[in-house]
């Protein structure tokens, strides 16, 4: 993430998160998982959650339901 002029890094996060949860409601089925520590390659700091997320969202595909909490 890059913090536009005059923006400070603070700024910046919270301009992220914002965009993140933007792109989340594109969605009326959707999760946003926030997974501290993870960096920008998720699937190598956290693969559990990632495999865990894709199989969610192949089993809503699947049975046409909701997309529950994924933890």
């Amino acid at each position: 993430m890059t913090a536009a002029p005059g923006m400070t890094s603070e700024q910046a996060k919270q301009d992220h998160l914002r965009l993140q949860n933007d792109l989340a409601q594109l969605s009326t089925n959707s999760q946003h998982v926030m997974v501290p520590n993870s960096g920008h390659q998720i699937y190598f700091y956290e693969p559990a959650i990632v495999t865990r997320s894709i199989s969610a969202v192949a089993k809503v595909a699947q049975t046409h339901s909701r997309l529950n909490p994924i933890e």
